[in-house]
């Protein structure tokens, strides 16, 4: 699975602040499928927040030669940056653990604290609230964590 790939290729911190988030915020345990699920949903979130970031860092070194948005010029030159822009470390952060019923399973919370917590544990990995990556990131745990009635 490709998502796996993703989880093997973070650093331990970065692994450590994606179980983090599937254990202390999600309320899963490790063992369950979902937590497998959680965390191939988080590490994908997390490479892709990193190639944003990258194309991000291109477009400024870009500008800074002076090319302007719009023309072709940007695009090439932004895609001939790939992979030279650096993702800022995953820093934990604080949650309120009141707003995600922290201690309880995730199995045993309503469906507006289990919507809470993706969005929690999509910001702990560094996404930007109301972002395109921040919506990718919770439609994709949504995804992961549905019930499988069998």
């Amino acid at each position: 699975m490709a998502h796996a790939q993703d989880l093997n290729s973070r650093s331990p911190d970065e692994r450590a602040t994606i179980d983090g988030a599937c254990t202390k915020i999600m309320g899963l345990r490790q063992g369950e499928a979902q937590y497998l699920d959680c965390q191939d949903s988080l590490a994908h979130s997390v490479a892709r927040r990193d190639e944003a970031y990258a194309m991000a860092a291109n477009a400024d070194d870009c500008r800074k030669r002076g090319l302007a948005p719009g023309p072709a010029a940007l695009a090439t030159c932004m895609l001939e940056g790939q992979g030279r822009g650096a993702a800022p470390a995953i820093q934990p952060a604080a949650y309120s653990s009141d707003m995600i019923e922290a201690g309880k399973g995730y199995f045993n919370v309503t469906p507006t604290v289990k919507f809470q917590r993706k969005r929690y544990a999509c910001a702990q990995i560094g996404l930007i609230p109301n972002s395109g990556l921040f919506g990718e990131c919770v439609a994709s745990l949504e995804g992961a964590l549905l019930s499988n009635p069998n």
